[in-house]
């Protein structure tokens, strides 16, 4: 898969979107490590195929709808990239809806494969880890 860092993230998420577990198994390496520890609910991390899997699963079990978009894909290196995003839910129970424009996921790919992801609940945290400045907001 020739994918660049930036498209192999991009396509991650547009199939996540579809809960196209299969196809995501293309994009994510078989170890892939998907750190969500400093999230408020749920802190984890996921592990493998089996850990996006079950991570999907989770989001499923709670979350009536929800959705990811993606404000940017930044590109920090041949390797790394910044995704600072948007994302709104509903809960499955309470129907509680909630939206967060703070977030952002760091990403690392090696050749055409997500490897390591990390959910940063501040984005700042995400542009300061990769030593680049955060783009002014508009």
């Amino acid at each position: 898969m020739g994918l660049t860092p930036v498209e192999a993230v991009r396509r991650a998420f547009e199939i996540w979107a579809t809960r196209d577990l299969e196809t995501m198994r293309e994009l994510f390496d078989p170890e892939v490590v998907y750190d969500c520890s400093q999230r408020v609910l749920n802190p984890e991390v996921y592990v493998g195929h089996e850990g996006i899997a079950r991570l999907t699963d989770e989001v499923e079990a709670v979350w009536a709808q929800f959705d990811i978009v993606f404000e940017d894909l930044i590109e920090v290196d041949g390797e790394r990239v910044i995704a600072p995003m948007t994302s709104s839910a509903r809960g499955r129970a309470s129907g509680i809806e909630l939206t967060d424009t703070d977030a952002a996921t760091t990403f690392t790919v090696r050749g055409g494969k997500i490897v390591h992801a990390k959910l940063y609940p501040d984005r700042a945290d995400a542009f300061a880890e990769a030593g680049i400045p955060q783009p002014k907001s508009e």
